[in-house]
């Protein structure tokens, strides 16, 4: 019978008596194996058990391999959440924003753009400010963000995207068609024509036209 090999390849913390892991291979003819750290290995500690199996019998060794260097992936920003209105004069916030992979603290930056063609315009550019006031100009584009995260390590996490909404007005228009009471509707007469509009959030503008 020619010998067999068994590799048990064991992950364990220091401090912890029992073993946490253990990747069975199970006999091959092969005397060899390979084992690779995974992220969840990363500051353990790791050894093999080698069983032997041929005509005379079993044979167990273990060695200790060494220690999995703690290894952290660079961020990736996940999910993005934000409050407020869309209309111009209120703030709009990203009230969080889910990472995953690391080191933490994460420093989180922000840009803020629409999507007005052909690029779209930077609102404002990258930096720690998570929340920015809609304008007049905005009327008619959408709101864009993009996110990107630093980790403790330097990590940089891949841009993020979020479409957010777009910035819209209801105009309500009054129109008086005698504005100086003299009893004569004023698009008959060449008196000027009053038009006042009221945005919810906005002043009240007014605006005259001539016949």
């Amino acid at each position: 019978m020619p010998s067999q090999y068994k590799f048990e390849f064991i992950r364990y913390f220091e401090d912890t008596p029992d073993d946490i892991t253990v990747d069975t291979e199970g006999f091959i003819l092969e005397d060899t194996a390979t084992f690779t750290p995974s992220q969840e290995d990363s500051g353990k500690t790791v050894k093999v058990k080698l069983t032997v199996s041929n005509t005379f019998g079993e044979s167990v060794q273990e060695q200790v391999l060494g220690s999995v260097i703690e290894v952290f992936l660079p961020p990736i920003i996940t999910d993005v959440i934000y409050d407020g209105i869309f209309l111009p004069g209120n703030d709009i916030e990203i009230t969080d924003v889910t990472i995953e992979q690391g080191e933490d603290p994460y420093v989180i930056e922000y840009q803020f753009i629409n999507n007005r063609e052909p690029s779209g315009d930077i609102l404002q550019d990258w930096s720690t400010i998570n929340s920015y006031e809609i304008k007049m100009s905005d009327l008619g584009s959408t709101i864009e963000v993009n996110i990107r995260a630093t980790d403790a390590g330097g990590r940089i996490s891949a841009v993020l995207n979020a479409e957010l909404e777009p910035v819209v007005a209801t105009v309500n228009l009054d129109l008086e068609i005698d504005a100086d009471a003299d009893g004569a509707a004023d698009i008959d007469d060449e008196d000027k024509l009053k038009v006042s509009s009221d945005v919810t959030g906005i002043k009240k503008w007014i605006l005259k036209y001539k016949r």
